[in-house]
């Protein structure tokens, strides 16, 4: 017996020891792509290994070049894994077709997903590489539900990638696979509101966004149409952003200290046909106005307030929003005079939060705690969008942040991330820091013998105020007093510097924790070029 036959033995026998059952026999054909879903973790490689192993069979899958480190690389080399330059995706397909109209046996084993998060629509590179080598593809599954592994069809591909794979997706949705990791983002809090009632998952939350977006279209909100939000803080502000702009729809959010004369240039200017309102703000907006509107809508229940009579159409129509459309309409402040409108596109939010994902990098167990005004773009795109699209959680609070709410609230939820203005840190430092220090003869004295030590120990306690986890405070919208930063800095406390302006998204440069120079706002965004 050879020793590929012993291997495929043990590869076999080590399946079974895992609970696992092989279905299928192996492809007939020598070579083909085989598709292997649900991917929602990287234990779904060795299972898919170990069946293939078991036949008697090597299959090829792509494994992100990062991984190839010595020595995983060898044991990933050894298993049949092609590293991916993910920057160069023409090249590694051009690859992969040479490989495989070469002579000799060559199965690609691949995600059609991916990633192991959850997403609607499947990437379709796997559609690319079989049409261009003239090779089959089959439809290969790992159950974790019942731990099966194996095959299924064969499928006849078209010229139509997207139409293929929306017929593979089916055919999958069909055979009720389980993965590893079901719960991936879906069961997790995205967005919750403390001591209220508005808590949402990533699940609901996608579900109410699309309950949302069908009662805008029913009531003849079209995508490219504008729709106001004027709320406080809450989960539901997040939710009535996202129902407008993810289906093609403009947002244009109001901060809550305008006057009824601003409210009344914005949504006149705007032309805005829908409205956001919470019930405390609903008495600014003039009656005329409201009267005007298609529709509008509470944010504290998403209940309808208000619509007009032959607003009732059923005919509105959605859209997938392409990176240079316009997402969001936010009016400055007007200084020089009235308040103007600035178009902020897709692309602006997505360069973005790619550029605060260099900046700090969050990941899906962050707590963020938010306490600016979400109108702002500061707050919109690193304190809403950024911990969204990584899959963290986002806490909101249920009244005004004074200290008397912020303290208890800080020991409540623990956050690591929070975005402030320079004044909230600056009033800690004035009315908190210095007065105990003054008040203390030892910590007088500590300050004249040892600043930096009398510093530090004032960053423990400072740190332990906020709940003991805070890994990122975000310092932006105006300048912070050069004493403040330069106690933080000896402090060692975990502030980060931004500097933006509404037009760009907000970032245009920043310093990371632990990198800033009192009176410097750092270097510029990622992607971003800053002349003087």
């Amino acid at each position: 017996m050879s020793k590929k036959d012993n291997w495929a033995r043990f590869c076999g026998w080590a399946l079974r020891r895992l609970g696992w059952t092989a279905d299928q026999p192996a492809v007939p054909e020598d070579k083909c792509v085989i598709l292997g879903v649900p991917h929602t973790s990287i234990w779904d490689f060795l299972i898919s290994y170990l069946y293939y192993r078991s036949l008697g069979e090597k299959a090829r899958c792509m494994v992100k070049k990062e991984m190839f480190v010595p020595p995983l690389s060898w044991l990933l080399k050894a298993m049949g894994a092609v590293p991916v330059d993910r920057t160069n995706a023409t090249s590694l397909i051009h690859s992969l077709v040479g490989q495989m109209q070469a002579p000799g046996h060559f199965h690609l084993a691949l995600a059609p997903e991916g990633t192991r998060k959850p997403i609607k629509n499947w990437k379709t590179g796997y559609h690319l590489i079989a049409r261009s080598a003239n090779i089959p593809v089959y439809l290969g599954y790992f159950d974790w539900g019942t731990k099966h592994v194996g095959r299924g069809e064969r499928v006849e591909l078209t010229d139509d990638p997207r139409a293929d794979t929306k017929r593979i997706q089916a055919i999958y949705e069909e055979m009720h696979l389980t993965g590893k990791h079901p719960e991936k983002y879906v069961t997790r809090p995205a967005y919750n509101l403390i001591d209220g009632e508005q808590t949402y998952t990533y699940a609901s939350f996608s579900d109410t966004c699309r309950r949302l977006s069908r009662t805008l279209s029913n009531f003849g909100i079209n995508s490219g149409d504008k729709v106001a939000i004027f709320s406080q803080n809450m989960p539901n502000w997040s939710v009535a952003f996202f129902s407008v702009t993810a289906f093609g729809r403009i947002a244009v959010p109001m901060l809550t200290e305008l006057s009824e004369n601003e409210i009344t240039n914005i949504l006149t200017h705007s032309e805005a046909k829908a409205m956001f309102v919470s019930r405390r703000l609903l008495s600014k907006v003039p009656k005329a106005l409201l009267d005007g509107m298609h529709i509008v809508i509470a944010t504290d229940d998403l209940s309808i307030i208000q619509s007009a009579p032959d607003a009732y159409t059923c005919d509105g129509t959605i859209s997938s929003p392409l990176p240079d459309d316009v997402a969001c309409l936010i009016y400055t402040s007007g200084t020089t005079g009235a308040a103007k409108g600035v178009m902020l596109m897709h692309k602006n939010f997505c360069v973005n939060i790619r550029a605060s994902w260099d900046a700090h990098k969050v990941r899906r167990r962050d707590v963020f705690l938010s306490i600016l005004p979400l109108a702002h773009t500061y707050e919109m795109s690193i304190g809403m969008l950024y911990p969204f699209a990584v899959g963290a959680l986002v806490n909101y609070l249920n009244r005004p942040p004074t200290p008397s709410i912020l303290i208890p609230n800080f020991k409540k939820i623990r956050p690591t991330c929070m975005l402030a203005v320079p004044l909230v840190i600056e009033k800690i430092y004035h009315s908190s820091i210095i007065p105990t220090i003054k008040a203390s003869r030892f910590l007088t004295w500590l300050q004249k013998v040892s600043p930096t030590l009398l510093a530090r120990l004032v960053g423990m306690r400072l740190r332990k105020t906020f709940g003991g986890r805070l890994c990122f405070f975000g310092v932006g919208g105006a300048k912070m007093d050069s004493e403040v930063e330069a106690f933080l800095g000896k402090a060692k406390f975990p502030y980060s510097i931004g500097y933006g302006l509404t037009e760009t998204a907000p970032l245009i440069g920043y310093a990371r924790v632990g990198q800033t120079c009192t009176g410097s706002w750092g270097h510029p965004a990622y992607g971003v070029q800053v002349r003087l």
